[in-house]
């Protein structure tokens, strides 16, 4: 009787042992998944951070293109607009002289009537 109870105890110190082993196995495991999840994590925020540089670069480089482009149809207009004003202005003295010069002779032809 003794004598097998000394072998089931060396049957459970086996069965301890082994699930030990397995116990040993399985942290092991857990730390290279842990691991492999780490770099794995790692690698798409850098991933995700270059996506996002890239993106924000693309979007100001349209951004300027589109300004530039406003930029330079507003400096277009506005010029545009400038000789047309120049040229209201030019016709608006033209006929502001001839009005002008008209009035002159009239009230100088009057002011000789009157004197004679």
């Amino acid at each position: 009787m003794w004598r097998s109870f000394a072998l089931g105890g060396q049957v459970m110190n086996e069965i301890i042992e082994q699930i030990s082993k397995i116990d040993a196995i399985a942290y092991k495991n857990e730390q290279k998944i842990k691991e492999i999840l780490a770099r794995e994590r790692k690698r798409l925020e850098n991933e995700m951070k270059k996506y996002r540089d890239r993106t924000l670069s693309e979007a100001e480089k349209k951004a300027k293109a589109l300004y530039d482009q406003i930029t330079s149809k507003t400096n277009e207009e506005c010029m545009q607009s400038e000789d047309m004003i120049k040229r209201y202005a030019d016709r608006l003295e033209t006929n502001y002289r001839a009005v002008e010069d008209r009035l002159v002779r009239d009230i100088v032809a009057r002011l000789i009537e009157r004197d004679q």
